[in-house]
């Protein structure tokens, strides 16, 4: 007997068992195909029934597939004799199906020769990944924040791994830093003592200049000497002297090219330019008046040269020159609130910043700070120094002043070993941590946010001392 289709309602006799029954077969034969008919009609064109007589949700069908193609798996011969983590075998049907609740993550064992996983199975080895990947992210947080970078293990894996890459990378000679915050060390030595010098940088390297120097017992003045470090390979060149040795100048840097200004023994007017790249000098224009133990920052395209003394120690200077690099001229702007020598200057938000020094009539060296506005030609009083300091330094580091406090009103001119931020946008000082060895008459650059101090000289109990040693500050 057909046992496949009893709901189509068909009429069936088996001649063997109703062999004597009396029926038409012809009855019997049209009244089961209209049965079929009938059936047949609600068939769609595909020949299969439409989803919506069969009383189910389409829009999960395709979901329901996928899950029903994935409960159940081919087992092997190795799976077939798979041993759970309860110690029980994998049940299969007679087909070798696995069902899908013998293929929960908690009944699948760990196979884990080289002992990565305390778990047994696999749900509690994926406990273990995940604990694990964030006490990860947590201690690379950690140390990325340590780093000066602020993260945290909410962050996405791309998200520390851009972090990682703001770390500051800094070579300094055959050594190479991860940038901490607020460190000195001292990698490396000048080939010479040189004080009263000048000190810049182009191209991520740094030239120290003229000044004086010192061998053995005998100190030499107006020195020519160009020396040139290059912080990736840790070495020192000799360059192209400078054309005309001096003392107490100053240096500014811009576009590729060195400029040193004024000092003692050029008539305090000359300004040479160095190119690193041909290693040649150029002279150019005169500055309008002869100054020396002056400060002087580039701003935008123009060299700015303030103060200082005059060609004697007499007349102390409030002058503010400013030369223009594209025309090779200078122009007189409004002068200085004071007058200043042995003073220092730095840029900031647009603006100059001078500090320190000595003004005429004043024994004590100075903690006024003044700021000059480029585009209004004016000058304004700002936060004071929080300490008085002379022949002192100023560099420019991420839009923020660093003040390298010096000489001071202490016996014997015992120099400072302070090193202060000023925030402009605040208008504060902080004080950071303090170079290992305090100087004056030293020079000091920036390469790659780092500041560097060179050389110099000091002074205890009345003797001097002069310095070889190159001091790196990381902010």
């Amino acid at each position: 007997m057909a046992s496949n289709t009893p709901r189509l309602g068909l009429l069936k006799k088996d001649p063997l068992v109703d062999g004597s029954d009396t029926f038409n077969i012809k009855t019997m034969m049209n009244d089961n195909w209209d049965k079929i008919d009938s059936k047949v009609a609600t068939l769609g064109p595909d020949g299969k029934v439409p989803a919506e007589q069969l009383n189910v949700d389409t829009s999960t069908l395709a979901t329901k597939k996928e899950l029903a193609a994935h409960s159940t798996k081919k087992a092997t011969e190795t799976e077939l004799g798979h041993v759970k983590p309860d110690g029980t075998t994998i049940t299969v049907d007679e087909n070798g199906v696995i069902s899908a609740a013998e293929m929960i993550a908690s009944n699948v064992k760990v196979e884990d020769t080289a002992g990565h996983f305390k778990a047994t199975n696999v749900e509690e080895a994926l406990s273990e990944l995940f604990i694990g990947a964030s006490d990860v992210k947590t201690k690379v947080a950690t140390a990325i924040t340590g780093k000066g970078i602020p993260a945290s293990s909410s962050d996405t894996g791309q998200e520390l791994a851009d972090k990682i890459n703001q770390i500051k990378h800094v070579p300094v000679g055959n050594v190479h830093w991860f940038k901490p915050n607020d460190i000195w060390f001292s990698p490396f030595v000048l080939p010479k003592i040189l004080f009263n010098h000048v000190c810049a940088s182009v191209e991520g390297k740094m030239y120290v200049m003229t000044g004086s120097s010192r061998e053995g017992s005998t100190v030499y003045s107006n020195v020519t000497d160009n020396l040139c470090y290059d912080p990736v390979t840790g070495e020192w060149s000799i360059k192209a002297p400078v054309p005309i040795g001096r003392t107490s100048a100053d240096a500014v840097a811009f576009e590729g090219k060195i400029y040193v200004l004024g000092g003692t023994n050029s008539s305090g007017t000359r300004v040479d330019c160095y190119d690193p790249s041909t290693d040649t000098w150029t002279q150019k224009a005169p500055i309008p008046a002869s100054v020396y133990n002056h400060a002087s920052v580039v701003l935008d395209g123009k060299i700015y040269v303030l103060g200082g003394y005059t060609s004697s120690s007499s007349t102390i200077r409030n002058s503010n020159y400013c030369y223009d690099i594209s025309t090779d001229t200078w122009t007189t702007l409004a002068n200085m609130p004071i007058d200043r020598h042995n003073l220092c200057a730095a840029t900031a938000g647009g603006k100059i910043y001078v500090m320190g020094g000595h003004s005429r009539g004043s024994s004590s060296p100075l903690q006024i700070v003044h700021a000059y506005n480029i585009a209004t030609n004016t000058w304004s009083e700002v936060a004071p120094l929080p300490i008085s300091g002379s022949s002192d330094s100023a560099v420019s580091v991420d839009d923020k002043v660093y003040y390298i406090g010096k000489y001071s009103s202490q016996p014997e001119g015992y120099p400072h070993r302070s090193l202060y931020l000023y925030d402009y946008k605040t208008n504060t000082w902080t004080p950071k941590a303090d170079i290992p060895a305090a100087r004056d008459n030293n020079g000091a650059t920036v390469i790659d946010g780092l500041i560097y101090v060179t050389g110099g000289n000091k002074v205890y109990n009345g003797i001097s001392h002069y310095l070889d040693r190159v001091d790196v500050y990381l902010p």
